[in-house]
């Protein structure tokens, strides 16, 4: 009786330990990717035939959002822009959405434009900024030669797994253009060297100076160019 109660025992040990690793402890350590709200594969902000900014976005991807907004100003600060459209309704589709607002009776001068998604929860993410030169004069379009030094733009952002980082230079200067950690460590050396006056656009693949996968997470964009130095933050998610 004694020996019929310990196989059992045994046996009933085993089946528990079968489900533990075959449907719980594992299933619960298993890691969920990521998805991001939404993942946008452009946007831009051009002038039209009728002298007017048309802007335009487009998703790879939605999850989960209630529209889009875009906004306006005329100095690089998102915090003071202007909500200048109405609610674009999200298609939270898993296919290619184009979108187009025209931004109409704009003065002449240099304006900033951001794109808000907004989440069903209420909150909210900010992409871009791009920019735009409106002339009254006849002379249409983005200028050959950008009205300040700096970074212009970093899109995607967030990103995985690169992201387009645009620079402006008002004049050819010496660039350097480095990509750190919250650490403060040095990750990736992306561009140096004398460039042109005029807009340059620099990829970074999400790759270290080694060739290794950077990890998601936060990472600061610095860019010297000549005697100007400026930053931006850029967020990896995978």
């Amino acid at each position: 009786m004694r020996r019929i109660f310990l196989t059992l025992l045994l046996l009933s040990m085993l089946c528990g330990i079968y489900a533990l690793t075959g449907f719980g402890i594992s299933n619960a350590f298993d890691i969920v990717p990521c998805t991001l709200p939404v993942e946008l594969s452009s946007f831009n902000a051009v002038i039209n035939g009728h002298n007017n900014v048309q802007v335009t976005w487009t998703t790879q991807s939605q999850t989960n959002l209630t529209g889009f907004y875009i906004y306006r100003n005329s100095i690089k600060e998102v915090a003071t822009a202007e909500c200048v459209s109405p609610l674009f309704p999200a298609t939270n589709s898993s296919t290619l959405q184009t979108y187009a607002f025209t931004d109409i009776g704009v003065d002449a001068g240099l304006w900033y434009y951001w794109l808000e998604s907004q989440e069903y929860d209420g909150s909210s993410d900010f992409h871009g900024p791009v920019f735009v030169t409106v002339s009254h004069d006849g002379q249409q379009g983005i200028p050959d030669i950008p009205q300040i030094t700096g970074i212009k733009s970093v899109f995607p952002n967030p990103f995985n797994p690169s992201t387009t980082i645009t620079i402006g230079l008002t004049k050819a200067a010496d660039v350097n253009m480095e990509i750190y950690n919250v650490k403060g460590e040095l990750v990736r050396k992306l561009a140096s060297g004398r460039k042109n006056e005029g807009t340059h656009n620099i990829l970074w693949n999400g790759l270290s100076d080694s060739g290794q996968a950077c990890g998601s997470g936060i990472y600061i964009l610095k860019l010297k160019a000549g005697s100007e130095t400026t930053q931006a933050k850029l967020t990896l998610l995978k």
